[in-house]
This record gives C-alpha cells, structure tokens and sequence, in this order.
C-alpha cells in the first residue's frame, strides 16, 4: 500500500465516521422528542446558557427558576430561535419540599425527564 491510498483510506474512514455521526444524532432527536433536559436555575447565566445550548441540540427543556420575567423570556427565546418543546415552572428550590413539587408537576404532566441540568444557586 501506498503512501497516497493510506490517505484515501483514511478519508474514506473519516467520512464513514462522519455519516454514522449524522445517522445517530437523527435518532437522537426522534429519540429525544420524547424526554425532556430539565434544567434548575435556567432563567438566567449559565443555567440559561445551558438551556439555549441544549435546545440548539434538539433537546426538549423544562426550565425551573424562581419567579420572574426571565424565566418567561428565556422559555420565550428557546421556542423563537430552536422551536423545541419547552415547560417552565416558577419555584423556589431553596426550599425543602421544592424538590418534591418539582417531581410531583412533571409527574402530573406526563414529562419524561432523562436529563438533569443541577444549576440552581443559593
């Protein structure tokens, strides 16, 4: 083998790669329409970022956040640039039974969390 077809070789196996990549980030999304990231302290910096990042990926989000505009603004956001199915819930993790709401809403709407994003801050 030559020098030159070791380098055919290998951009064939590259781009080889490269489809199977493709063909499983398809699946992914049909997979992931399902699910959902939730994403804690997801109204705003770094917890939004990752929400913006995550929904650019295809992925659904639940955000949860303490109360305020932001939380609508990102939710906002996320659905104008990615339009990807998001949910929010305005809640105080800081407090002890907010973990349990938590469950127990996406429990009662039927999301299917296979993601956690623990961003919340105190």
């Amino acid at each position: 083998m030559s020098p030159s077809d070791r380098v055919v070789d290998k951009y064939n196996k590259t781009n080889c790669y490269e489809r199977n990549f493709v063909y499983l980030q398809r699946i992914t999304r049909i997979r992931m329409q399902k699910y959902f990231t939730l994403v804690t302290g997801g109204s705003s910096g770094i917890g939004r970022s990752l929400a913006l990042e995550c929904a650019k990926r295809g992925m659904n989000i639940i955000l949860a956040a303490l109360p305020g505009p932001e939380l609508e603004n990102t939710a906002r956001d996320i659905i104008s640039q990615y339009g990807t199915d998001i949910r929010y819930f305005a809640i105080d993790l800081t407090c002890l039974e907010a973990p349990r709401e938590l469950h127990d809403l996406c429990v009662e709407n039927n999301l299917k969390v296979n993601f956690l994003i623990n961003n919340a801050g105190i």
